[in-house]
């Protein structure tokens, strides 16, 4: 819609300024007389100034636009950090935004989901998974620094340890509140 209706001011701006060349010929001729000129030329460039500046703020609008898609596309690439960052009275909503039916299912062997995704979920899913697949076949020109070092701590005593029965992390690490002595 917004696409649409730059699109006509850009039409009438046009049309605008050719009725303004024209008027310009007229006088350069001097067919008219110079007071109905003056007036006539007036009346186009007030309402060309006016279309510039609806074109303007419509410009501003879709580029607003453009850019809360990004920012919400941002926060979707790492949608367990957000719902993690959320209290517990929006993670309901998120999970809703998310899904249209989400089943879990405990069994003595642990946790089974299954759940159904929203349409919105369904196509920003397959736009990452293409995304993914098309970043993963780009050949990177830098070589990656080696992921661990001998001697060093596994990747998971470095991670902060969680509780059982809280659906919060502890926010404390393994070295507890005091830094880590050499």
């Amino acid at each position: 819609h917004e696409q649409e209706e730059k699109d006509a001011l850009r039409k009438q701006l046009a049309k605008l300024e050719a009725q303004e060349d024209r008027l310009i010929d007229l006088a350069a001729d001097g067919k008219l007389p110079s007071s109905k000129l003056r007036e006539r030329l007036e009346a186009v460039t007030m309402q060309k100034g006016a279309v510039a500046e609806k074109l303007a703020r419509t410009g501003a609008r879709i580029q607003r636009g453009v850019d809360r898609v990004y920012a919400s596309v941002d926060l979707l690439e790492k949608p367990r950090e957000l719902y993690e960052g959320l209290p517990d009275s929006a993670r309901r909503s998120l999970l809703g935004a998310f899904f249209k039916r989400l089943n879990v299912l405990v069994t003595e062997d642990g946790l089974h989901l299954t759940s159904e995704r929203t349409e919105i979920n369904k196509a920003f899913h397959e736009w990452q998974t293409h995304h993914r697949l098309a970043s993963a076949s780009h050949v990177p020109t830098k070589q990656a620094a080696p992921r661990g070092i001998a001697g060093s701590c596994s990747d998971s005593q470095d991670r902060p340890t969680q509780s059982k029965g809280l659906n919060k992390t502890v926010l404390v690490g393994l070295t507890g509140f005091e830094p880590a002595t050499p």
